[in-house]
């Protein structure tokens, strides 16, 4: 029950952003395999949609508590940005318009059992596993990320756990 409640939520909250930011027709979504990795949490993380997180209680001890939904960028401006991995590229996605997205060739690909690097033309992404829940923490060791409609969270984890994080409404705000 609590996962259906908070799945509608999560979907209420994304289908609602008015300020959805506009990009042409040519940006389709187009997959390829997997990149192959040691570790199950690496598999995870290439295999599906990585959605952002904040903290949301640094005190908590609790992971579930202390991590959650991020929804400063759902409910007022509508610009996070949602990941997927794969062998030949990096999707950037607004969690509002999955159409407003920004492709990068990976040129690069590392991971050891904590981390994967991800080395793209102008920028290099460093996700580290900070929980076994999974939650990964982002880095850009390299480049600037300058896109404001797309914009990356510090903290990420893969979609089919978000229903274990805390849940923060947007109470009556419009967004």
């Amino acid at each position: 029950m609590k996962t259906s409640i908070a799945l509608a939520l999560l979907l209420s909250l994304f289908l609602n952003c008015k300020n959805k930011p506009k990009m042409d027709s040519s940006a389709a979504a187009t997959m390829t395999e997997p990149i192959k990795t040691s570790g199950e949490w690496q598999t995870a993380a290439t295999t599906g949609i990585l959605v952002p997180l904040d903290i949301l209680d640094k005190k908590s001890s609790n992971k579930y508590e202390k991590y959650g939904v991020e929804f400063s960028g759902n409910c007022y401006a509508c610009d996070l940005a949602q990941l997927k991995i794969t062998s030949k590229q990096l999707t950037v996605s607004n969690v509002c318009n999955p159409t407003n997205n920004v492709k990068l060739t990976i040129t690069k690909q590392e991971s050891s059992p904590n981390q994967i690097k991800i080395v793209t033309k102008n920028n290099q992404f460093l996700f580290v596993k900070i929980d076994p829940e999974p939650i990964y923490q982002l880095n850009i060791i390299s480049g600037p990320w300058n896109n404001l409609a797309l914009r990356l969270s510090p903290y990420y984890t893969i979609e089919k756990k978000i229903s274990h994080f805390t849940v923060h409404d947007c109470g009556d705000f419009q967004g």
